[in-house]
């Protein structure tokens, strides 16, 4: 995986665009943890490109939003991702339902 072969240079930064686009819900949440691990053994900072807003909310620490417009919001994800903000995001009435 060219993941592993990135981390073995033990970078500062990671940058990554959609790393589970592929893959399935389990192999995308094992994924994740690794990554975790790694963000809390070696410090990195991590950039995730990614449209799966669960993923978001499981593991990630910042959130960035852009719309067609440019910046939407910035912030901790359970604070900033509201049904105004998505709505507006995506041009679409969103609500939510937590269980």
């Amino acid at each position: 995986m060219l993941v592993a072969w990135v981390l073995a240079s033990r970078p500062n930064v990671l940058f990554l665009d959609e790393p589970t686009a592929a893959v399935d819900i389990a192999g995308g949440e094992t994924i994740y943890s690794l990554l975790r691990d790694v963000w809390r053994s070696q410090k990195l900072t991590i950039f995730n490109v990614t449209y799966d807003l669960n993923i978001v909310l499981a593991y990630s620490m910042h959130f960035l939003c852009r719309s067609r417009f440019g910046h939407r919001c910035y912030g901790i994800p359970k604070e900033v991702l509201t049904p105004e903000v998505l709505s507006d995001v995506y041009g679409v009435e969103v609500k939510f339902h937590v269980h």
